[in-house]
């Protein structure tokens, strides 16, 4: 199995989406619902990257960043931030604890080159 990315959305069809596009790409896909819930899950996963919604109930995605940016065990962990907000440059004004902002909706290739990209990947030959 390849390398393991951690999905924290409340949107369980977006998910599923994201899920088959990234294990057909050959990685291994964990996921939680809220922000609570990747707090406690994402350092016992220890995944390689993470993917994390703004919108998060209980923790929201802005302070689930910032809080794993700021813990020793986590702050390692390449962030990518998806946002479906329409005010696109004021959030991302905001942004400083993720590693790249996508917003929603998003090309599915542009999201899996950025992942192979932040994981030190080379994209494979077409």
């Amino acid at each position: 199995m390849g390398k393991k990315i951690f999905i924290a959305d409340d949107d369980t069809n977006f998910v599923k989406l994201i899920t088959v596009l990234l294990k057909s790409r050959g990685f291994e896909v964990v996921s939680a619902s809220d922000g609570e819930e990747s707090l406690r899950r994402i350092p016992e996963e220890k995944p390689s990257l993470a993917i994390v919604d703004l919108r998060l109930p209980k923790v929201d995605g802005w302070h689930l960043c910032q809080r794993l940016k700021s813990n020793q065990e986590t702050k390692h962990i390449p962030l990518i931030v998806l946002s479906g907000l329409v005010d696109r440059e004021g959030e991302k004004d905001r942004m400083d604890q993720g590693d790249f902002y996508f917003s929603k909706p998003f090309e599915a290739e542009e999201l899996v080159n950025k992942i192979r990209e932040l994981l030190g990947e080379k994209k494979p030959d077409a």
